[in-house]
Formats: C-alpha cells, structure tokens, sequence
C-alpha cells in the first residue's frame, strides 16, 4: 500500500500552516518594528530641524527685545538688520507660536505667515539666567532663553511621541 492517508494530509496541511503561520508572525513584528523605527527617527529628524532654525534666528535676539507671554506660547522677538548704524537698526518684530492645528507658526510683518511644523503638541518658552528658567513677559534679564517642543506621529499603528528642549544664548546688547 503506498501513497497518504487523508490523517496524513490533514496532519501535513496543519504542519504547515502552523510554519506558514508562525513565519507570517515574525514578518509581521519585524514591519511594525521598522515602521516604528523610521516614524520615530523622521520625528527626530523634525524636532531637530525645527530646533535649529529656531536657535539659529534667536541667537540674534537681544535679550532687551524679547518678549513672551505669560503661559510661555508666544515669543516675540527682533534681530539687527544693520549693526553698522548707531544705534543699530532691528527688523520688525517676529513671532512664534503655535496654533490651534498643533502648528508651529512664524509670523513677521514683511513677509507671509510662515508653517514651520505640523503635529506639535506643546511649544514653550522660559526666560533662563543663573538662577534658572521661568515664564515671564520681559527676558531683559535673561542670559538665555529655552525652547521646549514635544511633538506626535502614528508610525503603523502606534502613536510616537517625541520630546526636545533647546537653550539659546542670546545676544548681548549693541550700543
């Protein structure tokens, strides 16, 4: 007698949707773990870009110019435009906030409103000297000021939130 059984079919078919399915499982973790990576990396990526470009116009703001409203989510600011004059000549104030859509928004009267980022939950700016950080309308005091941004982003099916605090020293007074 050769040949299979229906038993040893059955058996066979069982075996092999067990392997079919436990192979199914690791591809299926790996995917999520990728996607998870590469949300969480692209978030870095967002956070630090944001930061950067924000450091990178407030490192020109005197500290005398440089105004934040009392729950710390509007800055306001100005940077020289012309150091050469005396006294130098500052731009028009500058804003950032975030809005209602979790954006981060630059406004300046010169030119349009400005999206710089998407998916924000919070943004805040402190006030910091020597004795620390604080919210306050006026930063005339402060040597720094300290941007904090956390942000969000669904990575497959897994919500990736995302955290960056950035101290910027800011500029000294020109006479």
């Amino acid at each position: 007698m050769k040949g299979l059984t229906l038993f040893e079919v059955l058996v066979c078919c069982f075996l092999l949707s067990v392997f079919l399915l436990m192979v199914f499982s690791v591809f299926s973790v790996g995917n999520t773990a990728y996607y998870t990576d590469i949300g969480l990396l692209e978030l870095q990526q967002k956070l630090r870009r944001i930061s950067d470009l924000m450091s990178r116009e407030l490192r020109q703001a005197r500290a005398k110019e440089t105004l934040i409203d009392e729950d710390g989510g509007l800055l306001t600011f100005s940077i020289p435009v012309d150091i050469k004059t005396n006294p130098p000549t500052y731009s028009q104030s500058i804003s950032y906030y975030r809005n209602s859509n979790n954006q981060i928004i630059r406004e300046h009267p010169e030119s349009d409103l400005a999206i710089i980022a998407t998916n924000i939950t919070r943004l805040q700016f402190l006030c910091c000297d020597y004795n620390g950080c604080s919210l306050g309308y006026n930063c005339s005091q402060a040597k720094q000021l300290e941007v904090r941004i956390e942000a969000q982003t669904v990575a497959g099916s897994r919500l990736i939130r995302l955290s960056r605090t950035e101290r910027v020293t800011l500029r000294n007074d020109l006479r």
